[in-house]
């Protein structure tokens, strides 16, 4: 099991004519295991205060110059039309050009 390490909390300089408070940032390193089927697990800590669950989408973005990538939670609201029985056709057409304009508008 991974050990989650925190760096000590930094504050940006203030200028000495300027009293400013600014909130300490906190940042979480996590030294994980990429899986044979190249998955990583997101240590729950981190779960917990990005407010991932289970079936969440994730924003997954590479930074080529710095060698990084970065995982965001993803606010988007899901476009997962639901079929069944009962449904009229006119309404699974409404469904699909609604998803497909929550698509296209960037959610």
């Amino acid at each position: 099991m991974a050990s989650l390490q925190r760096d000590p909390p930094y504050k940006t300089e203030a200028r000495a004519s300027a009293k400013v408070d600014i909130p300490l940032i906190r940042i979480y390193t996590v030294l994980v295991r990429v899986s044979r089927r190249f998955q990583i697990t997101i240590p729950s800590e981190i779960r917990r205060k990005l407010n991932i669950r289970e079936g969440d989408y994730v924003d997954v973005e590479l930074d080529e110059r710095k060698g990084v990538f970065i995982v965001r939670p993803c606010r988007r609201k899901r476009c997962t039309p639901r079929f069944g029985r009962g449904l009229a056709r006119k309404r699974i057409d409404e469904t699909v050009e609604e998803d497909v304009e929550a698509i296209l508008s960037g959610y």
